[in-house]
């Protein structure tokens, strides 16, 4: 069995990441709709978009195990204590 401390753990680095990945996704769409949207700048933010979103996922994915393992640990916690 997984200790509470390693769940926790877990748990804390996927919200991190989740975190960073939505305040990302935010200062790109900020970026969209503050700058006039030269196909220059256009085509610089897609690019700085695409490779956030590939970092991301390349960071999430491997987590998807543990994250299920850490899921399936809190249930019982979480109804026991009730």
């Amino acid at each position: 069995m997984l200790s509470f401390a390693m769940v926790t753990m877990v748990v804390l680095i996927n919200v991190a990441v989740l975190a960073i990945a939505v305040l990302l996704a935010a200062v790109v769409v900020l970026v969209i709709v503050v700058v006039p949207a030269s196909t220059v700048v256009l085509l610089m933010v897609i690019t700085l978009a695409s490779v956030i979103a590939v970092v991301t996922l390349s960071m999430v994915t491997p987590m998807v195990p543990l994250i299920t393992m850490g899921m399936m640990a809190i249930v019982p916690i979480t109804h026991s204590s009730k």
